[in-house]
């Protein structure tokens, strides 16, 4: 009790410590004991309890799906029988969770699964506001158990021998940096394709798109794109070290020395670059302030590109998202960084959890049973997809389209992913594994590693405030550089990011020793 009064104290001074790199009911019922002590099996004792009541945060990229509730209680109807667990979901888009995920745990508000994607663990760890999960494996979570054995779920959430986070299993590892961009655009000023692309070669094709659209804006950027999370992880790779950039980076793969990202000549030429697309009309006046969605922005041709990391699902699931034809602009080579092997996203247990056990239970649940995932992950079969010929592609039924469904979210955090129904043949199981194999050959010095920044918390607060004042400005190219530049350096070290560094670097080095 001391400990969670504690960890709530914390978090009222942690709301904005969360950063990349990016109607409820809430009473639960304990499962109890059984009063039928008769019962002479397992199914029997089980029936004779209190359905246990979980609350699990969904994540959406901004819209929540109008049949959230059916395919709520479609999932229950397994999980009460399988598990006698049932499962409210909380919907949240992956940008409010920066700031939203703190506020619910200093309120004391249940949440039993937390998705903590792009944020990293050690914050949360740092202000007591997650359980480990160890024991809870152990007694719940068979099928998580033998996963850890084979596949890096847990890499990036293990402090202080702990484990605070479960990633799903993924079909494949490691990312890639890319600009995704509509094929009709591109093929209209005769762009060919090439390997990969530099910042300087994205200024003649948006020129090119702004000559025959003198209404589009060529880049999509926009605010809340990078009110949390810069974007420079799109165009370059940077290692965060199982954190965020907020706490240092390793430039490249090669490196073992860390490096406040936003003072280093690259960023300083990716912002430059920026600000030169928005004076000449390649990125909307109000990026930095608009609260328009991308799905929004494409379909009245308001912008054509987006940054995103690539990897073989993008562009079938961007392409069923936005009901548009893309092509990757690949910016980086294949890399694997510590919080490559899980894409940065992870289950998590708040303390707040009424039910701990029945939520791993449930977790545990969806590793084991692929029905179970595609249905939270697609949806009800025959009203929201349909299956084909080919095993485990699916497609919309007849007369419905990603705009029209009224379940479609292609985040993909679901339980072991490769089970999980696809939208195209294009994420082949031979795709995935040359894809992997490509990222693998091109590993940071910092996988493994995840930086724990308990020491750290009064710096971190003050620099994610200057991240907040800062970077939604600065990164859509919205404002003067010469001037406002300057002024986010000196805001960043007296907040202290100097010591920040110095004290990640302490522990990495250690770390490094120990290999």
């Amino acid at each position: 009790m001391k400990k969670k009064i504690l960890s709530l104290l914390l978090m009222t001074v942690l709301t904005a410590t969360m950063f990349m790199g990016c109607g409820t009911k809430n009473q639960s019922s304990e499962q109890s004991t059984s009063q039928d002590t008769t019962s002479q099996d397992t199914g029997d004792e089980q029936a004779s309890q209190e359905t246990a009541h979980i609350v699990m945060t969904y994540l959406t990229a901004g819209n929540t799906p109008a049949d959230l509730l059916k395919v709520q209680d479609a999932v229950n109807e397994i999980t009460k029988e399988k598990i006698n667990v049932e499962v409210e979901f909380k919907a949240i888009s992956i940008p409010e969770t920066f700031s939203q995920y703190s506020l619910w745990i200093t309120s004391g508000e249940q949440i039993d699964l937390m998705m903590n994607a792009f944020q990293g663990v050690s914050n949360y760890v740092n202000s007591a506001s997650l359980e480990p999960l160890d024991l809870l494996i152990t007694e719940n979570a068979p099928t998580i158990s033998k996963l850890m054995e084979e596949y890096p779920i847990t890499d990036g959430t293990v402090v202080n021998d702990e484990i605070y986070g479960i990633s799903p299993v993924l079909y494949n590892y490691g990312a890639q940096g890319s600009l995704l961009i509509q094929k009709d655009v591109l093929d209209e000023i005769g762009v060919t394709v090439k390997d990969q692309y530099q910042l300087n070669d994205f200024t003649e094709i948006f020129a090119a798109i702004k000559e025959k659209h003198p209404d589009m804006y060529p880049y999509g950027i926009i605010g809340t794109d990078v009110s949390a999370a810069t974007a420079y992880g799109y165009f370059g790779i940077a290692d965060t070290l199982g954190a965020t950039a907020n706490s240092g980076v390793l430039m490249g793969t090669d490196s073992t020395k860390i490096v406040n990202l936003y003072e280093t000549e690259d960023y300083y030429n990716y912002l430059k670059t920026v600000r030169e697309w928005y004076e000449a009309g390649y990125i909307m006046p109000d990026a930095a302030t608009t609260d328009s969605l991308k799905t929004e922005l494409l379909s009245t041709g308001v912008i054509c590109s987006f940054p995103m990391l690539n990897k073989p699902e993008m562009i079938p699931d961007s392409e069923t998202q936005y009901g548009k034809e893309f092509v990757a602009l690949v910016t980086t080579d294949n890399y694997y960084t510590s919080l490559s092997p899980n894409s940065g996203t992870y289950w998590t247990i708040p303390i707040t959890s009424k039910n701990p056990d029945a939520a791993m239970k449930f977790l545990n649940l969806m590793y084991e049973d692929s029905d179970l995932a595609n249905l939270i992950h697609w949806g009800i079969e025959g009203t929201h997809y349909v299956k084909t010929d080919t095993e485990k592609l699916i497609t919309f039924p007849e007369g419905v389209t990603a705009d029209t469904s009224g379940y479609y979210n292609t985040l993909g955090l679901y339980g072991d992913r490769r089970y999980e129904y696809t939208w195209s043949d294009a994420t082949s199981e031979e795709a995935n594994e040359t894809f992997t194999q490509k990222s693998m050959s091109n590993k940071s010095k910092a996988v493994g590693y995840s930086y724990n920044s308990e020491n750290m918390t009064n710096q971190l607060i003050a620099i994610n405030s200057v991240m907040s004042q800062y970077l939604p400005s600065l990164e859509t190219g919205s404002v003067d550089l010469d001037s406002v530049y300057p002024e986010f350096i000196s805001a960043l070290k007296n907040a202290g990011i100097e010591d920040v560094i110095a004290d990640n670097q302490a522990q990495f080095d250690l770390w490094l020793e120990k290999q």
